[in-house]
């Protein structure tokens, strides 16, 4: 009896987990929409960096800056470290490389020179 409550407990958190998975990601998706659309980014320059094709094109600094803003990943003075690791499960990422990458590139977010090509920097850092 015991067992069988412990694998429903964990197939409830498992669903809950999932939900809040579809959740983030589709909030994601519509942080991409708004700042694209903000910065003048292109549905081009969208799927190269989903190709994670990090050639420099126009606005993608500053639409960067604009995803980390309006997504959560960095409020006014650090990174969100749970929203990170969370958006990461989202997209299949290595959860121990992601905190690793957390760590480097955390040290170079320095919110009084947040700028656009300080994002771009951040985020070339992730990939």
């Amino acid at each position: 009896m015991k067992s069988v409550l412990v694998f429903a407990f964990f197939a409830v958190v498992a669903v809950a987990h999932a939900n809040d998975d579809e959740a983030l990601k589709e909030k994601l998706g519509q942080v991409t929409k708004e700042c694209a659309e903000k910065t003048n980014f292109s549905e081009e320059g969208i799927k190269k960096l989903h190709s994670n094709d990090l050639s420099l094109t126009e606005n993608i600094q500053c639409f960067q800056k604009c995803f980390f803003e309006s997504s959560g990943i960095i409020t006014d003075q650090a990174f969100d470290k749970e929203r990170i690791l969370a958006i990461g499960r989202v997209y299949k990422k290595d959860e121990a490389q992601t905190k690793e990458n957390l760590e480097k590139c955390g040290a170079l977010y320095k919110p009084d020179a947040f700028d656009c090509d300080a994002a771009w920097e951040i985020f070339k850092c992730f990939h």
